[in-house]
């Protein structure tokens, strides 16, 4: 559900604001949205931080320290925001915006209203973070999750809204604050008076304690801001080099489109690197080796399946949802899809290490991830535009998790690299090579020129590939264990 609602926001999105505003304003838009996305380098990682923190002190059952330590978080994340907020008011007085951004169609007033509005959005939801974490520390992530779709229906509805009535741009701004504030803030704060003597306050927090927290925190810091950079620089640039509407608008649709593939295996891997971090905080070493390797070949056997689709219905996809097939670049797409495969045996490690607390090791690759994203990006994309670009993201993203990241994670665990790579590596190779020709025999046969027609297509994939692959992916009790229930399940109805 979590991945549905997430995966519908990003496609409601793109497809209503390219349709309504066209392509100049839905360009300026998301050149805005990335400046805004790089105040979330002001989190410094603490919720992170406090999430393994909870964790961890739920284990030992230490009440008194937990109750403590979830008042400083969120302590600290509104003084966070209310720095972000003054940040946004010095920048709306004294920076040209749209001139130092090149925005096109956007007015100035309009440019610093939507860096306000959208600077805001991102301060009222940063505290949530410290409320959201303590679902995960006591078992019910699930809840977390769902209360976090609710949210996100919530900007669905607030887009649909766009579509319905052509708001413009600062209305829409404007209408996204009421999300967080009612399905955010007021369904947090309702939800968690039921954990018994747990209490969400303002506190008073001692230099040491702050010291305590900076001194971890900055290597999630570290890796909070790779992601915010990965995520917001290339908009940026390709607004600053590029000098073209279309290639922002290209390159934020394509990217959006294997972003949201990319949550498939993303999604399957947070759950499991949550028991992997439980089995690694209760000491269970040799079980957590085999679980490795087990949830290692089925993330690589999901980002294979993704990767083989993307290419497969990727431009078919981009032109339905779109209705602008001439910003159809295959290039790009083959660029943005290469990383979710060379990134495939290291992303679940990535995601053990995150999860594990294993601070210095994730923030030395998200640093090494960083230190080579800056320098390629700029440069590339000065060079070749959205193409540069997008090999710098892929190169950085690459030498860092799928070749740091993945060699730390082995260590960290204790497991070796022959044999991960043994079961994993066949599991990625066979499931993109599958689902490829998937898509390929599929489409010879569905005309998928609709959204009939498309659905269908996914529909014939899923079963005749998809499904297949993921069932030799299971280990063979759990496939065993899968027909047991389904039996039980069939007696229970006779």
């Amino acid at each position: 559900m979590c991945l549905a609602v997430a995966t519908t926001e990003r496609l409601v999105t793109v497809a209503i604001l390219v349709r309504v505003w066209g392509i100049c304003v839905f360009s300026d838009w998301s050149v805005l949205c990335a400046v805004a996305g790089l105040f979330a380098l002001a989190e410094l990682g603490t919720n992170v931080y406090f999430s393994n923190r909870y964790q961890a002190l739920v284990a030992r059952g230490d009440k008194p320290r937990l109750q403590k330590n979830i008042n400083i978080a969120f302590t600290v994340s509104i003084a966070l925001s209310l720095g972000c907020i003054l940040a946004a008011i010095v920048l709306f007085f004294n920076v040209s915006v749209r001139s130092a951004l090149g925005i096109a169609c956007l007015s100035l007033i309009e440019s610093r209203w939507l860096i306000i509005l959208l600077v805001l959005d991102f301060c009222i939801r940063l505290p949530l973070g410290a409320l959201s974490e303590l679902y995960r520390a006591i078992g019910l992530f699930a809840r977390s999750q769902l209360l976090y779709s609710l949210l996100t229906i919530g900007r669905i509805a607030v887009f649909c809204l766009v579509w319905l009535i052509n708001l413009p741009a600062v209305w829409a701004a404007f209408l996204l604050l009421i999300p967080p504030i009612t399905l955010g803030w007021l369904l947090y704060f309702w939800d968690i008076r039921r954990f018994e003597k747990i209490t969400i306050c303002i506190t008073r927090i001692s230099l040491v304690e702050l010291q305590q927290v900076l001194k971890t925190s900055k290597w999630y810091a570290a890796q909070s801001w790779s992601t915010h950079f990965w995520n917001q620089l290339p908009p940026i640039l390709l607004a600053t080099y590029a000098g073209s509407g279309e290639a922002v608008a290209t390159f934020v649709i394509l990217r959006t489109l294997s972003s949201s593939v990319r949550q498939i295996p993303a999604l399957f891997g947070v759950s499991a690197a949550i028991e992997l971090a439980r089995l690694l905080f209760s000491g269970s070493k040799s079980v957590l080796q085999k679980k490795i390797g087990d949830i290692g070949k089925i993330y690589c056997t999901l980002s294979g399946l993704a990767a083989g689709a993307l290419l497969g219905f990727g431009e078919q996809v981009f032109r339905i949802w779109t209705a602008s097939a001439h910003l159809f670049d295959g290039t790009l797409l083959l660029l943005l899809t290469i990383p979710i495969l060379l990134t495939g045996l290291g992303a679940p490690l990535s995601l053990f290490l995150h999860y594990g607390n294993f601070a210095r090791q994730v923030g030395m690759g998200r640093v090494l991830q960083l230190s080579l994203l800056l320098p390629l990006a700029t440069v590339m994309t000065a060079l070749w535009g959205v193409h540069g670009c997008a090999v710098g993201l892929a190169v950085s993203e690459i030498v860092a998790v799928g070749g740091y990241v993945l060699v730390a994670g082995l260590r960290a665990s204790g497991t070796s690299f022959r044999a991960y790579a043994a079961k994993c590596t066949p599991a990625l190779v066979s499931a993109f090579g599958w689902s490829w020709f998937g898509a390929f025999a599929v489409r010879q046969i569905v005309a998928d020129e609709t959204v009939v027609g498309l659905l269908v297509a996914l529909g014939a994939w899923g079963l005749a590939a998809a499904a297949p692959i993921l069932w030799l992916a299971v280990s063979r009790d759990r496939r065993r264990a899968f027909w047991q229930e389904a039996r039980r399940a069939l007696r229970g109805l006779k």
